[in-house]
């Protein structure tokens, strides 16, 4: 197996997928790539900036980003007050 991008063999723990048309835009045909490529070609292309910022404008609305940024990736606790404007 080849990365869509630099052409060179991937080994399996390199592996990931690239969505040659974005799943946002209806996408479903994929391609391996190595996982630093893949990186690479989507930080080149600014996309993790738009995604932030689309997921972000989503997310606002939900107040889940306060808890992203507090807590990182762990789930809320309900009982905890966070300090806002400190």
């Amino acid at each position: 197996m080849k990365c869509h991008f630099c052409r060179k063999a991937i080994r399996r723990r390199d592996l990931n997928l690239h969505h040659i048309k974005p799943e946002s835009e209806g996408g479903t045909e994929t391609a391996p790539a190595h996982k630093a490529c893949h990186i690479r070609h989507h930080s080149q292309n600014g996309d993790f900036k738009r995604w932030g910022q689309k997921g972000g404008q989503v997310t606002a609305g939900y107040f889940i980003w306060i808890f992203n940024l507090k807590y990182g990736a762990q789930p809320p606790d309900p009982y905890r007050r966070i300090p806002f404007g400190r």
